[in-house]
């Protein structure tokens, strides 16, 4: 089953050539993830009610264009795979032309809010009626391993970084990592590829590195960990040549 949303990129989702920002075009997939969950059922709100919620794991998102404000964009939705502890969901965005400007596939756990572990999503669940068998329309998000950094910043998570499940907003790790590349033209994103290995907490120093210019890949690769302490995330950003 296929959910599609739609919406307007506005001026606060666009950067200062008024093309909408790496940050904002993720939030607009992972809206349309949270409105679909919600739509059949198994959203937050309902997983709640079990003392359970969602978490993002990991997430690829490939780009042919970067929409521009005032642009109306369709997320269409859909579930092609479930595990024990992950399932997959996939998007393509639409632009008001028709055309595929975006695709992105997210794998996603289920955690019990008090112990902070994953949960059987088959014993929670019953995806037999939400579930198609329709492939990702792009690869799978990449395993991303460590590297010697070029640079890195400290970051201190505040309340105003923090979500509804009590940790660090997927968006903000986006936002710090772009923060690092002020001498790059984020119109020329290719891919994106981010895996999240455990929470950022309130009151947490965070330090965050960057590697760019990785081979013929022309890559920038990303790490935030805690500050002496373990990786929380590991991100890459591809660029077009």
């Amino acid at each position: 089953m296929k959910g599609s949303y739609h919406y307007i990129i506005t001026p606060c989702d666009i950067d200062a050539d008024g093309r909408a920002t790496l940050t904002a075009l993720c939030h607009y997939v992972l809206a349309a993830a949270g409105e679909d969950a919600d739509r059949n059922g198994f959203g937050v709100e309902a997983l709640n009610v079990e003392n359970h919620t969602w978490v993002l794991s990991r997430m690829a998102l490939e780009i042919s264009r970067m929409p521009a404000a005032g642009d109306s964009l369709t997320v269409r939705t859909w579930v092609s795979e479930v595990g024990r502890v992950m399932t997959t969901r996939n998007m393509v965005v639409i632009d008001a032309g028709g055309q595929q400007i975006a695709a992105a596939v997210t794998q996603w756990a289920i955690i019990d809010v008090t112990r902070r572990t994953a949960v059987d999503i088959r014993t929670l669940l019953d995806y037999r009626d939400v579930a198609t068998d329709e492939l990702s329309p792009i690869g799978q998000p990449r395993r991303l391993a460590a590297f010697v950094p070029e640079r890195d910043m400290s970051y201190m998570v505040t309340e105003g970084d923090i979500d509804f499940n009590s940790h660090m907003n997927s968006l903000r790790y986006i936002d710090l990592m772009v923060s690092m590349l002020a001498d790059r033209n984020m119109e020329e994103v290719r891919r994106f590829d981010i895996a999240f290995l455990h929470e950022a907490l309130l009151g947490q120093s965070l330090s965050v590195r960057c590697c760019e210019g990785m081979g013929e890949a022309n890559e920038a690769l990303f790490e935030i960990a805690v500050d002496g302490g373990e990786t929380i995330c590991r991100a890459a950003l591809s660029f077009y040549l």
